[in-house]
């Protein structure tokens, strides 16, 4: 099947249990992580997370797992919560916190590796929001009825996954987590200026997820069948959505610095 076109997906047929993914770059090294963003903005003068100017949107796609994923900068997290279909409850680590407001079946497992991430670079853990998760969750069934189209909703930082496949994806979220991680290994830990010269390479989602001064964040999934030249007609497609709080991807050598901090 070829892949790598600039508009839609290449030609739908395939064997059970191949899988295809959005062309919408080219053709990535497997194990490798690439990406096509727009130019980086100019860097701002070092401020305050909470007012400093955001970085650019990214996209990237991932071989890992044949998935598109997209990050957004930062921004302030949408709180008004959409209905969404309540998932199955799991509480985080050491009892209490209850991570509800999202549809990932595996929610704990994104909790920890989430949080495994961030101790790796010096980052303290997150809570789990259950508002960034419903307010994830509303948007992921948006863009799942647009056959899990990327697009930035505008409402914070933001991490986003597609995937496209044959037998239909489950609804794990873990996935992409690890996905988006695996561009650390493009970020240059030692480069003079951190943001100008990392963020072209695509590392947004990486940065994103290991932002020091964030402090909360929730995820989101949705599915939806998409008709194919395959055995029974449909295959399926997966978006999964994390939204960060209150802040990450500031577009600041300085922020840079201060919030990517390298592996201990």
């Amino acid at each position: 099947m070829r892949t790598g076109r600039a508009s839609g997906f290449a030609r739908p047929c395939f064997p059970p249990g191949a899988r295809s993914h959005r062309a919408r770059q080219p053709p990535v090294t497997p194990g490798r992580v690439q990406s096509t963003q727009p130019p980086p903005a100019a860097p701002a003068a070092p401020a305050a997370p909470a007012t400093a100017p955001a970085a650019p949107a990214a996209s990237a796609e991932s071989t890992i797992g044949q998935a598109v994923a997209s990050a957004s900068p930062s921004a302030s997290p949408a709180a008004a919560a959409a209905t969404f279909t309540q998932p199955t409850v799991a509480c985080a680590a050491g009892g209490g916190t209850v991570l509800s407001g999202g549809d990932c079946s595996d929610a704990q497992a994104v909790f920890d590796s989430t949080n495994m991430y961030r101790s790796w670079h010096q980052a303290p853990p997150l809570t789990w929001s259950v508002t960034l998760a419903a307010a994830a969750q509303s948007y992921a069934l948006q863009l799942a009825s647009q056959k899990c189209a990327l697009i930035h909703s505008g409402a914070g930082p933001e991490n986003l996954m597609s995937t496209l496949r044959y037998p239909k994806p489950d609804a794990s979220c873990n996935v992409a987590v690890n996905a988006w991680y695996q561009e650390v290994n493009y970020y240059n830990f030692s480069a003079p200026q951190p943001f100008v010269d990392n963020w072209p390479k695509g590392i947004g989602h990486f940065t994103a997820l290991v932002w020091n001064a964030a402090t909360k964040f929730g995820c989101g999934m949705a599915r939806a069948d998409v008709p194919m030249n395959v055995p029974g007609g449909v295959a399926g497609c997966k978006v999964v959505v994390c939204r960060y709080g209150d802040v990450a991807n500031v577009a600041s050598n300085m922020e840079f610095l201060k919030n990517v901090k390298p592996r201990v």
